[in-house]
């Protein structure tokens, strides 16, 4: 029975997939199952309810969903204890009045236990019956075995719950991202459109030519060759377009472009379709266009400009009353005339800026060169656009959109220069607002896509610390980190700083209370400026004393009400932090925070996940066929995954000590086997007895040192967890470690599952050596059995021969088939007898039963018959019982075949054919012999055989049978298999 057990219960752990409630949906079935319940449920405690989370036979209009209070499983989960609660006479006690279940079903007998989640009960496995019910001591650690298992998977449960919040989060922070990178596009392809729409709107004119050919024009270049549709000019060749005045300077201009030199402005004529001849200014460069050399050339119509300068001379008095600032000079740069406007906008009036140039208003601000070029550019009689920076009589900078023009007398000769300005100031102010705006985002940006694609921590701080400090440009950046139980900060990440300074900033130490920066920065909730960190109060001195820098600014990270740690920017020499930088500081400051807190939050998930898995990994070793030194040496091994230790034992309880039974991680481990220790001393060991309950030391050497003598002396950190099977304490679990402060109370939550599992360990052994030593008994007796019953089947056999020599009637011929018959049955009863023996009287395949019984009547033949049997392979299996009846009754069919289906021949073919459909066992059995009679088939004429056939097949068997000839004769055999009442 316990073996049966433990059989189920190993085959449901390794049926065990990776959904959690599943498992646990298996494991209550399972306590149902093999305790008998009427019904069993798991309810787990969520507020004031219970909610059923697993059932097992429960009635239809079972609910679900009860109030908490009252309730039997509400108790169990309170007292939150490891061993089963046993409620008899459930009609006598308070719960037939607070409990609906009770009278509602009318329950009896209720068992249940705690189920844990880490060191706290969430939940209750239970089994009910409607009828008296007492357990024994198998079905208590049965039950306690089951709810340790749920426990595992509640574990696991809770995790992937944890793992799903993370994702969810994690996906909504990437929606989130990939929508302002959605945004980004689209602002680039708008960008992309806009310069698309310039470059077909720009007035001047735009052509690329290839081999002599034209192969690209914009709208400007189509109007100045005088074509309407680029297809009208594309391919087609250069010199068609210019008149016959300019085709020798534009043949020699072609050479240049191929040679790699590009050709300055020059006058030329162009001539368009209809004849017309049009004077232009050219301008080309060699480029490279979709793969290979190209001429680009810039081309402006001279008749628009001189019409344009004829316009510009008839309006002059509009100059006057523009709101633009225009200044006229001569072609040397001096000043001849300015407007109104200009006056307004420098403060220098008419009379003080003629005569002058305009460097009255050089700003400082742009290098020299960018003069030479704006000279160079307009003496070529180009037009000249740009912002520059200039200043106003008072000294006030101010941006000006400046656009300075050539002017050309009827010869083309420039005369003056007309300069236009428009004050953009506040507009450059809020572009460059903006720019900075949009390169802090950036910069933000940079810092979550840092976050996200780290693969750890550690990389995530030394990537964002070179960004912080990139995004500040300063001198050195410094990462801390927050060590909330010890109430210190501690050094991360740096970047910029020199290897001593990087030496000193890991190696300072901070005391708890004492003031830092960072709690300051903590107190303040955000950033703070210190002008002199060697003066300041809120400076931690050691640091004070150890860095030359003295103007900084500390960025708290903190998120929600969690402290996370503090950044750190440092500068050389005196910096003053403007308001949007501490604006900024505050953004990234929450920024980073946040992305510590989710990589945290990932780290602790993953952390539960592995400690969930390894304690799975650990259940199911417990199930694997191994020694118990293996198993508990696999326990150790994995508890070293979850909580790193120097040495560990497992400790069994015996009289009045504790003996090392296992052990792992020792120098000497044959020197650490068989120690014991007293129980009745004052130790350690004593108390863990006596308490029953984990203890914690943090340092041994501090009172404790003379209990950890050789070979334990080198201990400093220990940790020990009694290991009980239904409040009964059986030994103990301990690990050491030789860094004093190493373990903590924290620690006791993962250690208890893996000290339970060495329990089961240990529980199992002892019930699998008690199992072992009842099969051995039952072994015995049943082959003595097997051996009594052979022999007198034997016996039974050899008084049929005695009885067939000596009975006096040798001749009679009837007497001598009757005797022949019996002792067939007999030999067919024995066979099957071996058979069921061999097998351990467990069900047998009725295909090898059919060909054992057939091949056993063969040997009555003679030595000239010629018989072929088949029996065609089939995987129907009958219990014993049908087995010994299958006998019979093959026994009796393979004898008529010999009897009648030989005749005169010397050969027979016996064919048997088996099939199941549903529960429904068939059996053909043919031969290929003259069939059988018309009296027989009519039922007309009986004898012996088919009655004791008929009887065999509808009492025995409870099937029945019909008989046909078809090229020989057919007999059908049909009943229910009985597999299942068998295995009971």
């Amino acid at each position: 029975m316990v073996q049966q057990r433990l059989d189920k219960i190993n085959q449901c752990f390794l049926e065990f997939g990776i959904d959690p409630l599943a498992n646990i949906r298996q494991l209550t079935g399972l306590a149902g199952s093999l305790l008998g319940a009427t019904c069993a449920l798991y309810n787990r405690l969520e507020g004031d309810k219970l909610i059923t989370t697993a059932q097992w036979q429960t009635p239809p209009d079972y609910n679900p969903v009860n109030p908490a209070e009252g309730c039997i499983c509400f108790d169990v989960i309170k007292k939150g204890a490891t061993d089963v609660v046993y409620v008899p006479n459930l009609p006598q006690t308070h719960y037939a009045h607070t409990d609906p279940n009770v009278a509602g079903y009318n329950l009896q007998t209720y068992m249940g236990r705690a189920v844990q989640r880490g060191s706290r009960a969430v939940g209750a496995l239970s089994v009910m019956f409607d009828k008296p019910f007492t357990p024994s001591e198998d079905d208590h650690h049965l039950l306690g075995l089951l709810a340790s298992a749920v426990s595992v998977e509640e574990e696991r449960w809770h995790a992937l719950e944890e793992l799903a919040n993370y994702q969810h989060n994690l996906e909504q922070l990437v929606e989130a991202r990939t929508a302002d990178l959605a945004a980004a596009h689209q602002k680039l392809q708008q960008q992309e459109k806009n310069y698309r729409t310039l470059f077909n709107a720009a007035p001047i004119s735009i052509l690329v030519a290839q081999d002599g050919n034209y192969v690209f024009a914009n709208p400007a270049g189509l109007r100045l060759l005088g074509f309407n549709r680029p297809e009208e000019l594309l391919g087609t060749p250069i010199m068609q377009t210019v008149a016959p005045a300019s085709q020798a300077i534009v043949k020699e201009r072609l050479r240049r472009i191929a040679n790699g030199q590009a050709n300055p402005p020059l006058e030329l004529e162009l001539i368009h379709p209809d004849g017309t001849i049009h004077p232009v200014e050219s301008t080309s460069v060699p480029i490279e266009f979709e793969g290979h050399p190209a001429a680009l050339t810039f081309s402006r119509d001279l008749n628009v400009q001189r019409q344009a300068e004829e316009l510009m001379r008839k309006h002059a008095s509009v100059v006057e009353q523009t709101g633009d600032a225009v200044i006229i000079t001569d072609k040397n740069g001096v000043i001849e005339y300015v407007n109104p406007a200009f006056e307004a906008l420098t403060g220098y009036c008419h009379a003080e800026v003629v005569g002058q140039t305009p460097r009255i208003l050089k700003s400082g601000q742009h290098p020299p060169e960018f003069y030479v070029q704006l000279w160079a550019r307009i003496l070529a009689g180009k037009t000249f656009r740009d912002v520059l920076v200039s200043k106003k009589k008072n000294g006030e900078l101010f941006y000006e959109e400046k656009t300075i023009t050539p002017l050309r007398d009827a010869a083309g000769n420039i005369t003056h220069f007309v300069s236009t300005g428009k004050d953009i100031t506040e507009r450059r102010l809020v572009e460059q607002e903006r720019r900075q705006h949009e390169q802090f985002l950036a910069s933000l940006s940079d810092i979550t896509r840092a976050a996200l694609d780290a693969p750890d921590l550690q990389t995530m701080l030394d990537i964002l610390v070179k960004k912080l400090r990139a995004l500040y440009n300063a001198d050195s950046c410094y990462f801390i980190l927050w060590d909330e139980v010890n109430q210190i900060p501690v050094p991360i990440a740096v970047d910029g700083a020199t290897p001593e300074n990087r030496r000193k900033f890991f190696s300072i130490e901070v005391h708890p209370n004492e003031q830092t920066l960072t709690a300051a920065l903590f107190e303040s909730g955000r950033p703070l400026v210190v002008e002199n960190s060697k003066t300041s109060p809120i400076i931690h001195r050691k640091s004070a004393e150890t860095f030359d820098r003295r103007w900084l600014m500390g960025i708290p990270f903190v998120a929600g009400q969690q402290k996370l740690g503090a950044a750190i920017i440092f500068y050389n020499s005196p910096h003053q932090f403007s308001g949007t930088e501490i604006t900024q500081a505050e953004q990234i400051g929450q920024q980073i925070a946040l992305a510590l807190a989710k990589v945290q939050l990932l780290e602790e998930t993953q952390r539960r996940w592995q400690e969930a898995e390894i304690l799975r990994q650990v259940t199911a070793a417990v199930t694997e066929p191994l020694s118990f030194n293996e198993r508990v040496a696999r326990i150790l091994e994995q508890l070293e995954q979850v909580v790193p230790y120097d040495s560990a034992s497992a400790q069994l309880l015996q009289n009045d000590y504790l003996e090392i039974i296992s052990g792992r991680g020792f120098k000497e481990p044959e020197k650490i086997m068989g120690l014991r220790f007293s129980i009745k001393e004052d130790n350690i060991n004593a108390r863990a007895v006596r308490e029953k309950q984990p203890i914690v030391i943090s340092d041994v050497w501090d009172g404790h040192r003379h209990y950890f003598e050789w070979p334990h002396d080198s201990i400093r950190s220990w940790l020990g967890v009694p290991l009980m099977i239904r409040e009964r304490m059986i030994g103990m679990l301990t690990i050491d470690s030789f860094q004093p402060g190493f373990f903590n109370k924290d620690h006791i939550r993962l250690v208890v599952p893996f000290a339970n599992q060495v329990a089961v360990s240990i529980e199992n052994s002892r019930l699998f050596e008690q199992a072992r030593h009842d099969a051995e008994a039952k072994a015995v007796l049943l082959r003595e059995v097997n051996h009594r019953v052979k022999n007198n089947l034997s016996a039974i056999i050899g008084l049929l021969y005695a009885e067939r020599r000596h009975s006096g009637v040798k001749d009679d011929a009837i007497y001598q088939n009757i005797m022949q018959d019996l002792i067939n049955r007999v030999k067919g009863l024995s066979v099957v007898h071996h058979l069921l023996s061999a097998a351990e009287w467990t069900p047998l395949p009725l295909d090898k039963i059919a060909k054992k019984l057939i091949d056993a009547t063969l040997h009555s033949l003679s030595p000239e018959a010629k018989v072929t049997v088949s029996v065609r392979p089939s995987p129907v299996v009958v219990v014993p019982k049908q087995a010994n009846n299958l006998a019979l009754v093959i026994n009796e069919l393979a004898t008529n075949s010999l009897k009648y289906a030989l005749g005169l021949r010397n050969t027979v073919c016996i064919t048997v054919n088996i099939s199941q459909n549903g529960p429904l066992i068939r059996l053909e059995y043919r031969d290929d012999g003259p069939g059988f009679p018309p009296n027989i088939l009519e039922n007309q004429q009986q004898n012996v055989g088919l009655y004791l056939v008929e009887t065999l097949i509808r009492d025995g068997l409870l099937g029945t049978f019909s008989m046909y000839n078809e090229n020989g004769a057919v007999t059908v055999i049909e009943f229910s298999e009985q597999i299942h009442e068998a295995k009971q």
